[in-house]
């Protein structure tokens, strides 16, 4: 299995500007296929995503109306890793796993995500 990212950034208002991600998975087929290349899984196919802020991951990722829990700080970093393998979750699960447990979680340290995700 292999994955693309590929990123846009989107200027916003006072020298703000937006990340948009896309991270493809699956694309084995594609590039052995259409491009003409050999794929293997030995070793496994490997993405990451790491993002680095100033201060806080929220310069980066617009929290829209979510919030940071009480007392909690969130980080200046995300870092989001995945590791191919056939008999494993789809590529969505692990999206919603970088996006859940990860940055919402673990980097932005936000209050009641899950419904926000689940209308994704």
């Amino acid at each position: 299995m292999g994955a693309f990212m590929s990123y846009f950034l989107v200027p916003r208002e006072r020298e703000m500007t937006r990340l948009l991600l896309k991270v493809v998975m699956q694309t084995t087929r594609w590039v052995a296929d259409d491009l003409g290349l050999v794929t293997h899984d030995d070793p496994a196919a490997r993405v990451g995503v790491l993002l680095n802020a100033a201060r806080s991951m929220t310069e980066l990722v617009d929290t829209g109306l979510l919030h940071t829990l009480p007392g909690a700080v969130p980080s200046g970093q995300f870092l989001g890793y995945a590791i191919a393998d056939r008999t494993g979750r789809p590529a969505s699960d692990i999206a919603r796993t970088m996006l859940a447990t990860q940055l919402c979680e673990y980097t932005l340290h936000l209050g009641d995500f899950e419904p926000a995700l689940a209308a994704l």
